[in-house]
């Protein structure tokens, strides 16, 4: 018995260490792949004349990340199905205005895209490690980020027998809905104003 459990235990770290598991690249991904490294002339004196004499995608914009001071814009790339994501402002001074951090595409729910952003960046200023977001624009004109984890979980506890087993597990009670953005340009519509009695 033990020799059949030393045995699985072999033969799913085996499986497990060649690389890491990840779906297929797509498009989306391609896409981002090929204006990696790219840069636009874009940065906080000049972020509205990529907008100017064209009609806006509701998502596009110049945007703050929430709790910093990193400022990004979403740019409709013309004649293709995707956003760029390009930093307008960075807290980290090694990532220069106008590099491109991600890209995003719609998909079939209303206000909704599928989102490739970088989320590493190294001492170079060159940005890695793409990581897949659902980006939902809310209907008060906020972007909600919300990281997407697709991996293969093995828990190995389930090979022992249960009076050996130990039940920790971690508890995180924030809501994973509340990290994205704020827009900063255009200007959020103004709402009709609501009669107040006195």
């Amino acid at each position: 018995m033990r020799g059949c459990i030393a045995l699985i235990i072999a033969i799913m770290t085996a499986a497990l260490t060649p690389g890491e598991l990840h779906a297929a690249s797509d498009e989306l991904e391609g896409y981002l792949s090929s204006v990696a490294g790219s840069r636009m002339d874009v940065d906080v004196t000049n972020a509205d004349r990529c907008f100017s004499g064209k009609g806006f995608a509701p998502i596009e914009g110049v945007w703050r990340i929430s709790g910093s001071d990193g400022m990004f814009a979403v740019v409709a790339d013309p004649g293709s199905i995707f956003f760029r994501l390009v930093v307008v402002d960075s807290p980290d001074r090694n990532v220069l205005p106008g590099t491109v951090m991600g890209a995003c595409t719609a998909v079939g729910s209303n206000n909704s895209y599928d989102a490739r952003i970088y989320t590493s960046g190294a001492t170079t200023g060159i940005l890695s490690r793409p990581r897949r977001f659902t980006v939902t624009l809310s209907d008060e004109g906020r972007l909600i980020m919300v990281p997407v984890t697709d991996k293969l979980k093995v828990n190995l506890w389930r090979f022992l027998p249960y009076m050996f087993r130990v039940s920790v597990t971690r508890v995180n009670d924030r809501p994973n809905n509340i990290d994205g953005a704020v827009r900063v340009y255009p200007q959020q519509a103004v709402y009709p104003l609501t009669p107040r009695y006195l």
